[in-house]
């Protein structure tokens, strides 16, 4: 108990620097881009092209979607889980409890259920 308290403790403080070094970073970038009359930066990808170079730019762009798509697929899972445990083809089984059309209405008929 107390390791994972002290591990989401340091994550918290960890996530919290790095926020604050990256907003530090942007607002630097974005006044020399502005001093040299071009657009502010707008994204994690231009900060790293400004910052590290074009190199650095695309490796930020590949983790960035790697990130967009595993929470994107993960809430697909989520809904896909939610839905299948609300679906009358569900087994449902008394000790195992996993639909809830079955629990809220037991008495109610697949047919009519599905078709209502």
């Amino acid at each position: 108990v107390l390791g994972g308290t002290l591990a989401i403790t340091l994550c918290g403080i960890l996530a919290t620097s790095t926020m604050k070094s990256l907003s530090a970073s942007k607002l630097k970038a974005s006044e020399m881009q502005l001093a040299r009359g071009e657009e502010p930066i707008r994204s994690y990808v231009q900060l790293a092209r400004v910052t590290l170079g074009e190199s650095a730019s695309r490796v930020v762009f590949a983790l960035t979607l790697c990130a967009s798509l595993g929470v994107c697929s993960t809430y697909l899972v989520f809904i896909g889980s939610t839905l299948e445990s609300m679906s009358c083809d569900a087994t449902y089984t008394a000790d195992a409890g996993t639909n809830i059309v079955r629990m809220i209405a037991p008495n109610v008929s697949e047919v009519h259920w599905e078709a209502g």
